[in-house]
């Protein structure tokens, strides 16, 4: 279990980019205790900023203090938050696993949120939370569905990165977005399979590569 004063700084520190080979090693061999912290970071408000960083600024080493602004913004703090959060969940890609049921309970509430605030890089962050959720999650494929018809194209980009990581096969995700899609405009369709085309790419390349090696 992680100690309270780690937890308080090592999230700061993935708030604030500061990301190295032991902190990424610390954060994943404790999941279960850093998911709830940046989940409710993620949703703070402005007295929560002011509270939380008052708290975690005094435990940093002098050197680090002075590159955290104290006044950062609810909207900075948040996207930052959000951003821990997909570095805590990218590390399922190195273990092949998928979220538990046990934490598909906490951030499918916070992740539907997060998706509808105002933050730009909140929202882009958001989305890709929704990668290590496996293909038979409803919710987390309605999620990535809320984001295509986001106003923003980063957002929808990553939305379809998102689908792609959940089905990681071409012709399953090619067929659900066929169905799923035909209420959507055809300029969202097109630009949704677009965006498919380029992320499969390297991928397939790769994968015709090493056929041949």
């Amino acid at each position: 279990v992680a100690h309270e004063a780690s937890l308080s700084m090592n999230t700061l520190q993935l708030r604030n980019g500061v990301i190295d080979s032991s902190l990424m090693l610390a954060i994943h061999g404790s999941r279960k205790d850093y998911l709830p912290v940046l989940i409710k970071q993620m949703g703070v408000d402005e007295s929560g900023v002011k509270r939380l960083l008052r708290l975690t600024a005094k435990q940093l080493p002098p050197a680090m203090r002075e590159k955290v602004h104290l006044d950062q913004a609810p909207a900075a703090y948040r996207a930052g938050a959000s951003w821990g959060l997909f570095l805590l969940l990218r590390g399922y890609d190195d273990a092949f696993q998928t979220v538990t049921p046990d934490e598909a309970d906490l951030l499918l509430p916070a992740l539907r949120s997060a998706l509808k605030d105002e933050s730009i890089p909140v929202r882009l962050n958001a989305v890709l939370c929704l990668s290590p959720f496996n293909a038979n999650s409803a919710e987390a494929k309605e999620l990535c569905l809320l984001a295509l018809k986001d106003k923003n194209a980063g957002v929808r980009y990553n939305a379809v990165y998102a689908l792609w990581k959940i089905f990681m096969n071409e012709k399953n995700l090619r067929d659900f977005l066929d169905d799923v899609l035909q209420s959507f405009d055809s300029s969202a369709r097109a630009e949704a399979f677009k965006n498919l085309d380029r992320i499969v790419q390297p991928y397939s390349a790769s994968q015709s590569s090493s056929a041949f090696e």
